[in-house]
């Protein structure tokens, strides 16, 4: 199974190929795209995709953080908690 870590930067790079100039998602979106592939791909029925929606907003500044790129993808607010 492909862990977080390699499917969220994969997927974004593929939004980024394929998107309008002006184009933004949302993390919360991309961890829903996830999901929704695992379940109806038929991976999902012997492990879940467990992943709080509550971190999705660090995932995108993981990502950021990594690769500057991304930063045209996500609009980020400030963090209203360390």
């Amino acid at each position: 199974m492909p862990s977080l870590q390699k499917c969220l930067p994969n997927l974004v790079r593929l939004r980024l190929i394929s998107r309008c100039a002006d184009d933004r998602s949302g993390s919360k979106a991309l961890l829903e795209m996830i999901r929704s592939h695992r379940i109806f791909s038929g991976q999902d029925e012997h492990e879940s995709f467990k992943i709080s929606n509550n971190y999705s907003s660090r995932y995108a500044r993981k990502l950021i953080d990594e690769d500057k790129r991304f930063e045209q993808f996500f609009g980020l607010r400030e963090l209203r908690s360390a």
